[in-house]
């Protein structure tokens, strides 16, 4: 890079669809718009074919789309790889468990680029703990050295840094807690309205054990007075455990199809509650979301974002069991009080967490001190 040449940024990967059913590429899809903004030269990397609303976002804030595969196979054929005859200053891969990320991180520091990872909750122990000894290999003889060699690892939240370090003890390059950004312009002043009737509600993908919606099933067999509704996606082929799930779940529960843009919004306005009772989430779009339409929050303690809800008093940490989760959500439910003040205090801090100008500008930042560290050595 030449001095007064825009920074040329390559993130990897996401899908084309900037509305969709994944935190991750929605936060992604952001921060790249922002970031070319910004004055960054950015590519986007995709695994599909971008949507008309992705080309649109594409066109007007100037991100530069291209195409990769997650097999190695189609790496080597993909825009990322013969695109390194002309590399970019820094690469910017994302989540794990990507063959084809640490294939590419091997061509790019032959052409002496450094580059960065966010593992939006890839490494959890408890994602760990459940591959199969394949993968388990896989992780610690081809990922682990791979992140091992980034010149730096970002986190959405603390807990993410110890389960990295659980994987990588000795990492060498720099660490940084940047939060992913979420639209910030969907919080309106009507704020919080919720409907007389009690109803909870749930966003995200439809896979039973990550996001807990076990959890959520007997949860709502303990309070049948109070009204479940869910808005997802199953995964893609369907899936048997889901099938289960859904035909043993009582009356008040309700699995519905995903809802975006104002139909969203009026969804968490109108809710009493947002449950997200998740074993693990890196980036939960879907709370951050609920925050900002100021609806209270209740979340599994063993979820990433737990401690940062209980220690700025925005909502309900519960435990994982499901009777004394239940008995939570019912104390919360009849105390009005305490609702409002968890909505008051958590639109303002949505709205400073995860601003989309501030994200950009701090990665933008941690790419500048990962560059002048390589370049000091």
């Amino acid at each position: 890079m030449q001095r007064g040449d825009p920074l040329r940024v390559w993130h990897l990967d996401t899908i084309g669809s900037p509305q969709s059913v994944d935190g991750v590429a929605v936060g992604l899809w952001l921060l790249a718009a922002q970031q070319s903004q910004l004055g960054a030269d950015v590519t986007l990397f995709l695994r599909d074919t971008p949507d008309a609303n992705a080309t649109a976002i594409a066109s007007g804030s100037g991100i530069h789309l291209a195409q990769t595969s997650r097999s190695i196979q189609g790496a080597w054929r993909s825009s990322a790889y013969r695109g390194l005859h002309d590399p970019p200053d820094i690469v910017h891969f994302h989540t794990g468990w990507n063959p084809s990320h640490p294939f590419l991180a091997a061509a790019i520091r032959r052409r002496h680029v450094s580059y960065v990872q966010t593992p939006h909750g890839a490494y959890s122990k408890v994602i760990r703990s459940r591959k199969r000894l394949p993968r388990a290999l896989y992780l610690h003889a081809v990922e682990a050295p791979y992140v091992r060699r980034a010149g730096g690892v970002l986190y959405n939240h603390e807990a993410e840094s110890h389960d990295f370090h659980d994987l990588v003890p000795r990492f060498g390059g720099l660490e940084s807690m940047i939060p992913f950004p979420t639209d910030i312009e969907t919080s309106t002043s009507d704020g919080w309205q919720p409907d007389p009737a009690k109803r909870v509600v749930f966003l995200g993908r439809y896979e039973p054990f990550q996001k807990g919606l076990d959890r959520l099933v007997d949860i709502a067999a303990l309070l049948p007075d109070v009204q479940f509704e869910l808005y997802g996606q199953p995964p893609e082929g369907g899936s048997q455990t889901l099938s289960a799930l859904i035909a043993r779940s009582p009356a008040n529960v309700r699995f519905n199809p995903p809802v975006f843009g104002e139909a969203k919004q009026q969804v968490l306005r109108r809710a009493s509650l947002y449950l997200q009772p998740s074993r693990f989430d890196g980036f939960s779009l879907s709370v951050a979301g609920a925050m900002l339409q100021g609806l209270p929050c209740a979340v599994a303690d063993d979820q990433a974002i737990a401690e940062e809800i209980r220690r700025n008093d925005l909502g309900l940490v519960l435990p994982t069991d499901a009777a004394r989760a239940a008995e939570e959500i019912r104390k919360a439910l009849d105390d009005p009080q305490q609702l409002r003040r968890w909505s008051a205090n958590a639109t303002p801090y949505a709205r400073n967490r995860f601003d989309p100008v501030r994200s950009a500008e701090a990665h933008l930042a941690f790419y500048a001190e990962v560059l002048a560290r390589s370049s000091a050595k």
